[in-house]
């Protein structure tokens, strides 16, 4: 059971002790409905005030979060800076509820006096050692990151299946752990310096873009096959895609194709120049019946590239003409 880990049933709640014992726990408590508190504070804080309101308790708050510790008494917030600041209003409290003076009180001998002092800066001491230890603490949180593969040389390309993200156990202490925006992780795969054939690349702090103040864990994968394969560049012919047939009665007496042939990038050794055609988006002919012009974008086989960023469009021209009757089909 745990007030700060997440997972507790205690994690929101309070404890109530009395007389060094745990007498309750998980408590619910009495939430301020102020505005005084910054727009960042939780339920804790607005406990803390809460309690502050309808009690003369002098109430601390620490946020799991920044590791700050707040102070609220008698309906109002105050941020606490350090360990003496803290010891201080302590023994200010005390001297004030207490039902006999800290100081100057003649039935009270004077080591019993330092040792109540003393008692105060331990309270206060151990508190803020808590803090600091808490927010200090090794912690881990798993995040599922994607990969970017950037720098490719353009006359190389991945054959097959690529991994596209990967699942990365970060270590830190709550803080920074806390700080970390998921969409802004990555992993980052610099491809400039690969050559053909099948590599391994490993996944460490050196491609994962990651805060400063964490630091990796594990990492599933922990490496990254790749089969990069050599590309040339080729001059092929652009064939129209028809689909179906004209209507009745007509025929294509002539085609054109603008451009005729395009250059590409395809695989050194497993493609033939004079087996390679790039295809057209399909064409329908059923309700073609007079000469027209086809703008279509291109399609062509995974392994085959276009030498900028896309296929251009190409113009289709086809000129169409009744057929006679008493002549044959050409």
């Amino acid at each position: 059971m745990s007030i700060f880990d997440p997972n507790s049933p205690g994690h929101d709640g309070a404890i109530i002790i009395e007389n060094g014992k745990v007498i309750s726990f998980s408590v619910r408590l009495p939430l301020s409905d102020s505005n005084k508190l910054p727009q960042e504070f939780g339920t804790r804080h607005h406990a803390g005030l809460g309690l502050a309101e309808v009690t003369d308790a002098l109430v601390l708050a620490v946020s799991e979060e920044r590791g700050a510790v707040s102070l609220f008494y008698e309906g109002n917030y105050e941020p606490i800076k350090d360990k003496n600041e803290l010891a201080a209003r302590i023994i200010k409290h005390w001297s004030a509820i207490a039902p006999h003076q800290l100081f100057n009180q003649k039935d009270i001998s004077k080591q019993k006096t330092i040792k109540q002092i003393a008692l105060s800066f331990v309270f206060a001491f151990l508190f803020w050692s808590t803090v600091v230890l808490t927010q200090s603490e090794l912690k881990e949180m798993i995040y599922t990151i994607p990969i970017d593969y950037i720098s490719m040389p353009k006359n190389y390309l991945i054959e097959g299946e690529t991994t596209n993200e990967i699942t990365v156990n970060l270590l830190g202490n709550n803080v920074d752990l806390n700080r970390i925006n998921p969409s802004q992780l990555r992993a980052v795969i610099d491809l400039s310096k690969i050559t053909p054939g099948e590599i391994s690349i490993r996944i460490d702090e050196k491609n994962l873009s990651i805060p400063k103040q964490v630091r990796v864990g594990k990492t599933r994968p922990s490496s990254i096959q790749l089969n990069i394969i050599e590309m040339r560049e080729f001059d092929v012919a652009i064939k129209p895609q028809f689909i179906g047939s004209l209507p009745d009665g007509f025929v294509i007496d002539s085609l054109a194709v603008i451009p005729e042939f395009i250059k590409v990038l395809a695989p050194v050794d497993s493609v033939q120049q004079d087996s390679m055609v790039v295809l057209t988006t399909p064409i329908f002919l059923e309700t073609i019946t007079q000469t027209t012009k086809i703008v279509c974008n291109l399609t062509a086989p995974a392994k085959i590239k276009p030498l900028s960023n896309r296929f251009p469009n190409v113009e289709i021209f086809l000129a169409i003409r009744e057929q006679d009757q008493n002549l044959p089909e050409p």
